[in-house]
């Protein structure tokens, strides 16, 4: 048997005291669960994403959320698979819609949502109407066959459009009739006689925007005073 090259086991000793030394190196880096410093990086149309243990849904998804067309964005669902928080546009929608954050609670009914229209709260409508005089002859009321101011108020505008509700009557056999302004901008007219209730947009609309509210009245036929009164005003989505 021919004798083995002086020169060859001093490499193979050589190969043997870097393995050791990449297997010690090895034992102090973080664990493969672990990220200690730096970015995680998740390109070429990828997605980031977290399962369920039983793999029934995916709970957290930040990346690509939809093909065809592509769409990039956030999703969080309950262990039950379904959405609680999200951040897209849906396939339904044009690319040129901005995405919204959504918040749906565990019935799936939207519960928060911002306006991608014109800035804002699109949900909630969060005032509820108050319980207010029954009685009309107690109402704001006016003798004045030109529009006279029965009812005002101020408040912190939100969202860039406006529902309002309001009642009018009359005495002595006159008809009355009702409008409603913004900042001293009609936004809303009724017909003379009937209720009014409409949809309007907020003039020069700014988020958390003050605005004044004026329910105005008149007599528009007859003799006799008109009584009018608002029964509910909150915010809308555009």
């Amino acid at each position: 048997m021919a004798a083995i090259p002086q020169d060859l086991l001093d490499r193979v000793r050589a190969l043997e005291s870097r393995i050791r030394m990449l297997e010690g190196r090895a034992q102090i880096r973080p664990a493969l669960d672990q990220i200690l410093n730096g970015d995680v990086v998740v390109g070429e149309g990828g997605a980031l994403a977290v399962l369920h243990p039983s793999g029934s849904a995916t709970l957290f998804r930040v990346g690509r959320i939809f093909e065809n067309p592509d769409e990039y964005g956030t999703v969080i669902r309950r262990d039950d698979g379904t959405i609680a928080i999200s951040l897209y546009r849906g396939q339904n929608n044009p690319s040129t819609v901005p995405q919204a954050i959504r918040l749906v609670d565990a019935d799936g009914s939207e519960i928060f949502a911002e306006d991608t229209v014109a800035g804002g709260i699109a949900r909630p409508y969060i005032p509820l109407p108050v319980p207010l005089e029954e009685s009309t002859a107690k109402w704001p009321s006016t003798t004045s066959t030109t529009f006279a101011t029965v009812g005002r108020s101020n408040g912190i505008i939100q969202q860039p459009r406006a529902r309002v509700y309001a009642q009018v009557t009359a005495s002595g056999g006159a008809t009355g009739q009702v409008r409603f302004l913004v900042n001293g901008t009609v936004v809303a007219t009724g017909t003379a006689g009937q209720p009014l209730l409409a949809t309007f947009a907020i003039p020069s609309y700014t988020y958390g925007m003050t605005a004044e509210f004026e329910l105005q009245a008149r007599v528009s036929s007859g003799t006799g005073t008109a009584f009018a009164l608002t029964r509910y005003l909150y915010g809308f989505q555009s």
